[in-house]
């Protein structure tokens, strides 16, 4: 009888033995699905709240840029009124005493181009008198109302040129009145003083369209990837938004005065896009940053995850090994 129960008691000893690998085995199956689904959860909610924090930075970057660029232009609006209650009536006398206190004036403010205006939309100007009504459009809001003027590549003066007009309080020259004032700005100066192009800092650069999507000022940086006049047909034809953006849901806002942000990738550019109204303007600007500078930090934090569900794996498999030896040696 005691040579029966040995075998026996070996035999219930190697089933719960067995019994025991597989409960182990499935616990160490179970943590590996848990790190693996936590590691796939955490990517997913970080890509999710870098989002938005990407969205809140940009947001942050562009507005402060637009409030730059309306405290710019206010400043050269003063310019502009200050210029048109400084002509006296010896700036009167003819084209001549006209154009020197013009090229003064110009030399001083350092514009590109300065031009005095008639109610009979004759434009006088250190670079010659010419029609104006045929060159500027919109020019009766000038010579009608008392108001101002915000344009950009009109035919007056030569091309990416930013005109800005006011109105002025009406003064006798020649046979008629001189009624307004106006400026031209490069589009060039006007984005290297708002810093327009940051590659370098944060990885972004902003562009400034029409309602349209026709370029206002175009970046530098954007120029080699963006190349056209207009931002709406450009990514018409190349662009590729992410899942749930889109260039209709784009320009809806934009057309609706809207501000947001969309994700989309140009050729071999993947970026996030956010966008904002210029107040005063018609325009808006649009700032964008690589994809690939945030992409980095959630694949650090991805990996991250994936290296502490690995140590947690580990620390797991030797405590169970542990717990074996300990018990064959006892």
């Amino acid at each position: 009888m005691g040579k029966g129960w040995l075998p026996l008691s070996i035999s219930d000893k190697k089933n719960k033995e067995h019994k025991l690998f597989f409960v182990v085995s499935a616990l160490l199956l179970v943590v590996a699905v848990l790190c693996v689904f936590a590691t796939a959860t955490y990517q997913k909610e970080a890509e999710r709240t870098v989002t938005n924090i990407s969205e809140i930075y940009l947001q942050e970057m562009t507005t402060q840029i637009s409030s730059h660029f309306k405290t710019n232009l206010d400043s050269q609006f003063s310019q502009i009124r200050t210029i048109a209650g400084a002509v006296s009536k010896d700036d009167l006398e003819d084209e001549t005493s006209l154009n020197h206190f013009l090229s003064q004036v110009q030399a001083d403010n350092d514009f590109a181009h300065i031009a005095v205006i008639s109610d009979r939309g004759i434009a006088y100007s250190p670079d010659g008198t010419v029609p104006a009504m045929s060159k500027i459009s919109n020019l009766d809001q000038l010579l009608t109302d008392s108001g101002k003027l915000i344009s950009v590549n009109e035919t007056i003066w030569e091309s990416d040129m930013i005109l800005l007009g006011t109105s002025m309080t009406p003064v006798a020259f020649k046979d008629g009145r001189l009624v307004a004032v106006i400026i031209g700005i490069p589009t060039s100066d006007i984005g290297a003083k708002l810093g327009l192009d940051s590659e370098k800092t944060t990885n972004s650069h902003t562009n400034i369209v029409t309602r349209s999507g026709d370029f206002v000022i175009k970046s530098a940086f954007s120029k080699d990837v963006l190349f056209g006049s207009n931002l709406f047909t450009i990514y018409e034809q190349q662009a590729r938004f992410d899942e749930g953006y889109g260039l209709a849901a784009f320009r809806a806002a934009v057309d609706e005065g809207e501000c947001g942000m969309t994700l989309l990738t140009v050729g071999l550019h993947h970026e996030y896009l956010y966008y904002v109204p210029v107040q005063g303007t018609d325009w808006y600007m649009v700032t964008s940053m690589a994809y690939e500078m945030v992409n980095n930090q959630i694949s650090y934090l991805s990996q991250f995850m994936v290296k502490v569900c690995v140590g947690i794996f580990l620390v797991i498999l030797i405590t169970v090994f542990a717990f074996f030896f300990v018990a064959e040696t006892q």
